[in-house]
């Protein structure tokens, strides 16, 4: 006894299925040129899937304390560095030669002066200001308008 589907009835199994809810009988089945068909199962569902709970779409809140961007520039960058390159420019490797740990510490010291040379070289320099953005260019319409008669 097989009874075909109306196409209402296969309308409402493909959109039930979109939503979620699997029809005990029946399930879609998505073709690789786009079409969808309804086909029969082979053995019916034991339990159909309960239905998924109404969605309730809610308004996004709104934060008042959100927390505003900070820019950082050139100058806050490399006093950033600098503190600590400072922090880290004695080697207290435990494996390493005195010799070797007293070069290494030295060329640290040396390249955290040179980060604090162009840093006050950075400062005797004004910020640069920021460029605005560039306005829209206004669209043209293309399309005449119709005129009724």
């Amino acid at each position: 006894m097989t009874s075909k589907l109306s196409p209402s009835e296969k309308q409402s199994i493909i959109l039930n299925e979109a939503k979620g809810i699997q029809h005990p009988l029946y399930y879609v089945c998505h073709m690789k040129n786009g079409s969808v068909q309804v086909r029969k199962r082979k053995a019916p569902l034991n339990s159909p899937a309960p239905a998924p709970a109404p969605v309730v779409q809610e308004a996004p809140k709104v934060d008042e304390k959100k927390e505003e961007e900070q820019a950082y520039t050139n100058k806050m960058l490399l006093e950033m560095m600098t503190k600590i390159l400072e922090r880290n420019s004695v080697v207290n490797e435990p494996n390493m030669d005195p010799i070797e740990r007293e070069k290494e510490t030295k060329e640290n010291q040396e390249y955290v002066q040179s980060m604090e040379e162009k840093r006050i070289h950075f400062d005797d320099e004004p910020e640069p200001e920021p460029e605005p953005p560039n306005p829209q260019p206004q669209v043209r319409r293309i399309i005449p308008r119709i005129r009724r008669l």
